[in-house]
């Protein structure tokens, strides 16, 4: 969860849930007023929802090369 933080960079990451009764709904959350963050190169399979759950209002944010 990245959640009120600017400037982050978080990259090359596995963060998925391969249980059969998935606990984990999503790999990497932004959030809140985070500003120019970076989310690249993470793969996000098999969470119980999605791969990344993107709700914030901050400016400047990358999501690319993510496998969901």
């Amino acid at each position: 969860r990245i959640e009120d933080c600017n400037h982050v960079i978080c990259s090359l990451n596995h963060c998925f849930d391969l249980q059969k009764s998935k606990t984990q709904r999503y790999g990497i959350i932004l959030t809140g007023e985070s500003s120019y963050c970076q989310i690249t190169g993470n793969n996000l399979q098999e969470n119980d929802v999605k791969g990344v759950h993107y709700n914030a209002t901050g400016e400047g944010n990358i999501i690319k090369d993510t496998i969901e």
